[in-house]
């Protein structure tokens, strides 16, 4: 999740929540308060297992985010 964020700072993105899924369920370290409940709750309908990687962003940071993802498939293919 870190170099997700470091990542999407490095394209120009400074605004976005990033979390992930343990267990199936949703976690987004260092994030807290009413809006974070939203987010669980719609992440939760989505009933994904296993482990993932869950990235919100603003409309306008899409291109960064996708740039980001791209990044670290890219690194792991390539090592």
């Amino acid at each position: 999740m870190y170099k997700i964020r470091d990542y999407l700072v490095e394209e120009g993105c400074k605004v976005a929540v990033i979390g992930g899924t343990q267990n199936g369920r949703p976690l987004f370290p260092g994030v807290e308060g009413p809006p974070v409940a939203y987010i669980v709750e719609a992440v939760e309908d989505l009933a994904i297992t296993g482990s993932s990687t869950i990235i919100f962003v603003p409309q306008n940071c899409l291109p960064q985010a996708y740039n980001a993802a791209l990044r670290i498939v890219v690194e792991r293919l390539c090592r």
